[in-house]
């Protein structure tokens, strides 16, 4: 619960291929989708099948020049960091990257003109002007399902990645190729394509926005002395010493059954009744 992940159903039955043409409707319309939705017309929108991860390990390992991991330390800028430093190529030039929402402390950090971690900050955070590439996933505040991420790319970018033939998944611009007849490279899962399609048609971010800064105003007033990072934020970092143990069981509060020194909760992945009675039954823990 309060996980990185929404709460949903969906059922689907399957009808059609990853290689039929209703396949390729449903891929130039998500994409389209996401194009309008959040204002990205200056981007190819190239997806992903798999993680957040994936997508950024496709971007990296497909970055023609080498990286430098910038921006507030933390888990997720550690394993960029880590990968980076094995794609070392003979160019001078170097582009940098970042995570703007590095998730494990709650920490934001901008600048323009760079690669961008944008999985747990999208769209909550506007992507910085001049974003040269960026990354970020259908399962988190889009509210799809796992399994399905995206590489953004500004349309004048292309030359910052390789052009390579060889069949691989973190290929680029394999994904590219594919990218211009509405496919993906390797079997992908149809449903979650559908599933994902739904969502952005029903999606009012707006509102979405504001329950994170509902969530985020109203967990802050109990636990503001334990926080750290962001105060207002799609994932709220505090030490686990704000929350009796017996309630993080309960409510199984991420990170509750590990030796982290912190738990976290995502603001905008449970239904809103259950970010209030957490608060009411902290409340009452604490009287």
């Amino acid at each position: 619960m309060f996980g990185p992940n929404y709460l949903s159903s969906f059922h689907y039955n399957m009808t059609f291929s990853h290689r039929s043409e209703d396949f390729k409707l449903v891929y130039k319309d998500t994409v389209d989708l996401i194009s309008d939705k959040f204002s990205l017309q200056e981007y190819d929108i190239i997806p992903i099948v798999g993680s957040g991860t994936t997508a950024m390990e496709t971007l990296i390992m497909s970055s023609k020049f080498d990286i430098d991991v910038i921006g507030n330390d933390g888990k997720f800028k550690d394993r960029w960091a880590n990968l980076s430093s094995q794609q070392q190529t003979s160019s001078q030039r170097r582009v940098e990257l970042y995570c703007q929402l590095e998730t494990s402390r709650s920490s934001t950090f901008k600048k323009e003109g760079c690669f961008v971690d944008g999985i747990s900050s999208f769209p909550f955070y506007d992507i910085p002007k001049n974003t040269l590439a960026f990354v970020t996933c259908a399962n988190k505040q889009i509210g799809a399902y796992p399994g399905l991420s995206f590489i953004f790319v500004r349309k004048n970018c292309w030359h910052l990645f390789k052009n390579e033939e060889m069949f691989h998944t973190r290929n680029l611009s394999l994904y590219r190729k594919y990218f211009i007849n509405s496919q993906t490279p390797t079997t992908c899962p149809v449903q979650v394509f559908e599933q994902l399609n739904r969502c952005l048609q029903n999606l009012n971010f707006q509102q979405e926005k504001q329950k994170i800064i509902q969530n985020s105003n109203l967990l802050g007033e109990v636990l503001s002395e334990f926080l750290i990072g962001e105060k207002t934020c799609p994932v709220l970092t505090f030490y686990k010493e704000g929350v009796p143990d017996s309630l993080a069981n309960e409510y199984k509060i991420y990170n509750y059954n590990n030796d982290s020194p912190y738990y976290q909760i995502f603001t905008y992945s449970a239904p809103q009744e259950e970010y209030y009675n957490f608060y009411k039954d902290l409340k009452n823990a604490r009287c």
